[in-house]
Order: structure tokens, then sequence, then C-alpha cells
């Protein structure tokens, strides 16, 4: 098997092997087959065959064809093409590609057809991959500068789930210069769980809670009162994080753009259009990015800001606390639910799981034992979300969920009693 050489550094190759049953006659050659080739006049216009019947060419491209002899005890009856195909225009030879491939495909070669080189998607990769790595980079410094400034240094184990967390693990042997320095877990997680993270703070941090307070408050006189509530419920997690990321459709572009980084990493094939499609989420997502960066130092959080984003968070990534958390918002929704009368009276903003539970028991709707059963149930909560890595808190979880569905069902009991002696 003769292959031709290469000419310049900017000659590009695409080589493939091809395999034809012996019975298929009319391609028993080279010959033949490079006249079936120049028989599709789009696939070669102004195609011409040299004389020894195995070179095609026109003014861009160059094909040159062998018959690939099978070593003495290979018993397979095919017949093997070994296609070499050369430009040094891309724009020629990077069409060409996939017009040959489906030409000899509609020729019945269909799976037998093997690309051994192609440098068209060689080079269309090494200007995908900086692109890529430079948004992964710059996602990745928008996280740490984010949660350091609104979170402090334990930031990490606020939002790593346990995938995340295994990971940086085992992978802690992979960087052993820089990792004697600094702390480089979100060095060590992929591609797909940096933007996670965003996905996972995207979604959002208004409970339903939060919804009814602000409802049991308007002023029914008020005109303007709808467009204040719409105003009011969104927290300054809401007006900026989710409007710099969830709003501009950053995990549909980020998750896209994965694809193709899963297509560089394993020296996939690739189009003109892939190149086109990367500089275009590139654009968009650098520009998401950077606008988010620009405005770290503008955005402030309250306390309860913080702990609603850090609960938000567990729930989403970690389904093991997560699903503690969200029964406590069950529970926190049946008690904000109970006393919205009196929160449209008496208060205004935040109202403390404490002072309702204190309401309720003066009221003499739960006992003191429930009354406690319910502070420590909000103390546990508090360990979940201000120290999600202590061991105690998995080490106790499930018996508190248990406590935690037993106070449940005795609030909606409660509830339900008091509002049938209301009626």
């Amino acid at each position: 098997m003769k292959k031709t050489d290469r000419k310049s550094t900017y000659t590009y190759f695409f080589e493939i092997i091809v395999s034809a049953k012996k019975d298929d006659l009319y391609l028993d050659s080279a010959t033949n087959l490079a006249n079936l080739l120049l028989s599709n006049s789009k696939l070669w216009p102004k195609g011409k065959l040299s004389k020894n019947g195995k070179v095609i060419t026109n003014n861009v491209l160059y094909c040159e064809i062998d018959v690939i002899k099978p070593s003495s005890d290979n018993t397979d009856e095919t017949l093997r093409f070994y296609l070499s195909s050369t430009s040094t225009e891309f724009k020629f030879i990077e069409p060409y590609r996939l017009k040959l491939l489906e030409f000899l495909n509609s020729h019945q070669f269909g799976n037998q057809i093997f690309v051994v080189q192609d440098d068209v998607s060689a080079d269309i990769a090494n200007q995908l991959y900086p692109k890529i790595n430079r948004l992964e980079s710059m996602l990745r410094g928008y996280i740490i500068k984010f949660f350091m400034l609104n979170f402090g240094v334990n930031w990490w184990n606020l939002i790593a789930d346990d995938s995340m967390q295994r990971k940086a693990t085992l992978r802690k042997n992979n960087e052993k210069d820089f990792s004697k320095f600094i702390d480089n877990k979100i060095y060590l997680i992929d591609f797909a769980e940096l933007g996670k993270i965003v996905y996972t703070l995207s979604a959002g941090s208004v409970s339903k809670s939060d919804i009814v307070q602000t409802i049991m408050q308007l002023d029914e006189t008020d005109s303007g009162a709808i467009l204040n509530l719409k105003e009011s419920i969104k927290s300054n997690y809401d007006k900026y994080f989710k409007v710099d990321f969830k709003d501009r459709k950053f995990q549909a572009k980020w998750e896209e753009l994965e694809k193709l980084r899963h297509k560089v990493a394993h020296n996939n094939l690739f189009t003109q259009f892939d190149l086109h499609r990367c500089e275009e989420l590139y654009n968009d997502l650098s520009k998401i990015i950077m606008d988010a960066i620009n405005k770290i130092d503008k955005v402030s959080f309250t306390d309860q800001e913080k702990d609603e984003i850090i609960e938000n968070s567990i729930i989403n990534i970690n389904e093991y606390l997560g699903s503690y958390l969200k029964q406590w918002q069950e529970l926190t929704d049946i008690l904000y639910t109970y006393d919205r009368k009196n929160l449209k009276k008496e208060h205004r903003g935040y109202l403390s799981i404490k002072s309702l539970t204190d309401r309720m028991l003066k009221e003499s709707l739960i006992s003191e034992d429930t009354a406690r059963a319910i502070d420590g149930l909000r103390q546990f909560r508090n360990s979940i979300v201000h120290s999600p890595s202590d061991a105690d808190v998995s080490e106790h979880i499930q018996e508190m969920k248990k406590d935690l569905s037993i106070v449940i069902n005795t609030i909606q009991k409660a509830v339900a009693k008091s509002k049938e002696e209301n009626e």
C-alpha cells in the first residue's frame, strides 16, 4: 500500500479503508472504484483519472486509490481499498469528506468504511479546544469568587454533591504540584458538573411560604399591589443570579457545548458546522459569564437570602440531605398557611418558625413536646444548611426524617381541627 507523502504542513489528509464483496465484479480493481467515484460529478467536478487508473485529480483535490492485499492466512473474501484524499484547501476537502462517505454508502459499502486519518477534524478540534477551555476556566473562576465573597471559605461543602466530593477525593493525586499549596477541588470535577453548580443555583430560591407571607401583607386598597408583589417576592438572588444565567438559557448552551467537548476529548470527527456552532456558543456563553463576573461586587445578600440559597442548593444537588429539607419546607408551608390571618394583621416581613410555633402553643393547638420537637428539627435543618459535611448530620438524618414526618402529621391534624372549630 503506497501512501502519498505530505508536500507541506498545510496539506489536509483524509484517508479511509472500504471493503467490497468479491462478487461485486465491477469493483474488482482500484480503477473500477475510481471510475465509480468519477461518475459523481458533484463529488468530482472536472475530475480526471491518471494513466495508471489509481489517482483522481482536479484543480483542488487529489485522491489515490490502492487495493490492500490481505495476509496469507486471511480467509475473508472481500476486497479492501485504501483511499488517500488530500488538498491544501480546507474549504474544498471539508465538505468533500461527507460527500465521499455518503456516495460510498449508497453503493452498498455501508458500515464497511473506516476513517484512518482525518486532518480536517484534527484542525477543527484544535480550534475548538482553546475556546472550550477558556469558557471552563471563566466559569470556574466565577464560581470560586461568587461563593468566596458570599459564603466564605467552606463554600465547597455547601455546593458539592456526593459525586463531586468523591471525584475530588479520587483525583486529588492527579495534580501534585499546586495541590500542595491550594484548595484545588473544583479543578478536579468534570465540565458538566461545573455547569450543574450554576443550574442548581439558577433554579430560584423563592419558596411557597415566602409567597404566602407576601400575599398576606398586601394592602387590598392599593391598585398596584399585584405589581408590588411581583417585585417584592424577588430576592437579590433571583434578580441577579437567575437573570444572568437561567433567563439567558445558560444550561441548554452549556450542555450543547459539553457534547462538543466530549468529541474533542475522544478525538472524534468534526464538520464545519461543529466549528461554527462552537463559535456561536463561545460568544454567547462568554458574554453571559463575563456579565455575571462584572456584577459580582454589586450583588449582596441578606442572611435570610444566603440561607435560602444554600438550602435550595442542597435540595437540588444532594438527594440524601435534600430529602429532609424538602420535608422541612412542607412543614413551614403548613405553619405559614395556618397563621395567614395573623400574618396579615400583625406582621411585616419575615416571621420566624419559633414565633409561629409559640403562637400555636399559646392557642393550645400543639403540645409543649411538639413545640420542642419542632425546635429540634429546626436546629437540625440549620446544621444541614450550615455544616452539611458534619458526620452527625448523616448519622442522624433517617431518625430526624421520621420525627419530622410525625410532626407534620401532628400539625396537619391540629390545623384541620382548628379549621373545623372556626367554621
